[in-house]
């Protein structure tokens, strides 16, 4: 008989299947189940395969290694093998599920059916002293679970309190890495940069030109032209500093050598310094100096000075000490900004770092009414953070308590003593106290557990009893009419204050 073989894929189901088995014309097929995967787990998936290979008037087998499979296959009856071959050779078995066809047309009898029903019912039937007992012991276990679950209750406990105190000193070094039991903690160098200017009133006096001298400078041609000397032509005298004058007019020399032109010059500059004697003026500045010579035959007057206010080296000096003192608090106030909660800044090492902009205007010793001075400095300075200090404290503190005191919380107070010293280029030292609250060290579960299915009342005796208070106990019972504690632990909420 002609077998066909149809495997099956890991993701088939019941649908899949029964569409590849619509697909296939022979007698008997043969589905191969997957090596990998599991499917067609259920009994029932076996039996709407067989169902459905009836009514498509074939025969099926299953060749699976799956234990699952091959129970289902043997409860239906449906056979199945190791392998394909033997599934060609050994002969098939028919199934045991069988068919049944319904009967649309056949009406039940319901008489029959209520007394099939009322039948059935009496064998369930439990006497009432049986359903009350178990009724009672229902409500016996809601009560129970209530009992246990349902109330609670807060206690509070107060420990008698101590103030453990330890006078340390604190050495801040940046070399360091992290704090230690010696007192030592890490610094860090932190740098801001502040400006700012102040004014000032000179005191020195300078004298400053006023009036500029003038007079009257002759001109002698050196040549046979006729030559015209230009208004502004400069003239000036021999010496090392030349004073320098220029012409208010135009002069025209005659042709010839040796005539001469008289002309009028001012100084260039105002101030007594122009006040020249005679035959002093001897050059004359350009290309008129090529073609003729220039002398003063009389002195010169009319320059005057005046005596002016002037900043001297040491007023400034004076307004620099107060300007970096100024700028100094500037820093603080920057330093301060940058710190984090609890961070220390160790004041005495705030110091100039470099001076980046130092400007004077005017000049010392130019007139003025007043002067301006403007510095712009970088302050460098150490910075101690707050959970280095307090490590190192509570590294202390722990070395020093005792064996039945522990801290209520980890919170240290520290107050310095006195100002920092340095100690070293890089190393401060000052004194510190640190403080915190003890308490006795208490078993929290043995205390609970003897707290437990007690009363209140009782419980806040045994409790003033056998621990040092420093105040009664606050217990709340839950609900509030309730006077016992709960019998859970996890019901009970024990607080050390």
């Amino acid at each position: 008989m002609k077998t066909q073989v149809i495997q099956l894929e890991r993701y088939d189901d019941v649908i899949s299947t029964r569409d590849k088995l619509g697909w296939s014309k022979a007698p008997r097929v043969v589905l191969v189940f997957p090596t990998r995967g599991r499917i067609l787990q259920r009994k029932l998936d076996l039996i709407l395969l067989i169902r459905y290979a009836r009514l498509q008037a074939m025969q099926i087998a299953l060749v699976t290694m799956d234990p699952v499979v091959r129970d289902h296959a043997t409860e239906v009856g449906l056979p199945f093998f190791t392998s394909i071959r033997q599934a060609q050779r050994k002969a098939w078995r028919r199934p045991k599920i069988r068919l049944v066809a319904r009967q649309l047309n056949q009406r039940p009898d319901l008489k029959d059916l209520r007394t099939r029903v009322g039948d059935s019912t009496k064998q369930y039937q439990i006497r009432r002293d049986v359903r009350i007992f178990l009724f009672s012991l229902a409500i016996l276990g809601v009560l129970s679970v209530i009992l246990l679950f349902v109330p609670s209750a807060d206690v509070t406990i107060y420990p008698e309190r101590e103030t453990q105190t330890l006078n340390m000193e604190i050495q801040a070094n940046p070399a360091l890495a992290s704090p230690n039991l010696a007192g030592g903690v890490p610094a860090r160098v932190v740098n801001v940069i502040v400006e700012s200017q102040m004014e000032g009133v000179p005191t020195g006096r300078v004298m400053v030109p006023q009036e500029k001298a003038g007079g009257m400078v002759e001109f002698v041609n050196l040549t046979d032209a006729t030559l015209q000397i230009p208004q502004g032509t400069i003239v000036s005298t021999l010496d090392e500093s030349p004073i320098r004058f220029e012409t208010t007019g135009i002069a025209t020399i005659p042709a010839g050598v040796g005539e001469t032109a008289s002309i009028r010059v001012t100084a260039i500059q105002g101030g007594s310094h122009g006040n020249i004697e005679a035959e002093e003026i001897r050059t004359i500045e350009g290309m008129a100096g090529l073609s003729a010579t220039v002398s003063n035959p009389m002195a010169f007057h009319g320059g005057t000075d005046r005596s002016s206010l002037a900043p001297t080296e040491a007023d400034y000096r004076e307004v620099r000490e107060q300007l970096l003192t100024t700028l100094e608090t500037l820093a603080k106030e920057k330093f301060s900004k940058e710190l984090g909660p609890g961070d220390q800044m160790i004041s005495e090492s705030i110091r100039v770092s470099e001076i980046l902009t130092e400007t004077m205007t005017p000049p010392p010793g130019s007139a003025a009414d007043q002067f301006v001075l403007f510095i712009q400095v970088n302050y460098q300075g150490m910075m101690i953070a707050a959970s280095d200090l307090e490590q190192t404290a509570s590294l202390a503190l722990n070395a020093l308590l005792p064996a039945d005191k522990v801290p209520v919380t980890e919170e240290i107070t520290m107050e310095p003593i006195g100002s920092a010293r340095q100690m070293g280029s890089d190393t401060y030292a000052w004194d510190m106290k640190a403080s915190r609250v003890v308490i006795p060290k208490l078993n929290l579960d043995q205390i609970e557990q003897s707290l437990l299915r007690q009363p209140s009342e009782v419980v806040k005796d045994e409790l003033m009893k056998g621990i040092p208070l420093q105040e009664q106990p606050v217990i709340t019972c839950h609900p509030k009419w309730w006077r016992w504690l709960p019998f859970l632990p996890f019901r009970l909420n024990l607080e050390v204050k």
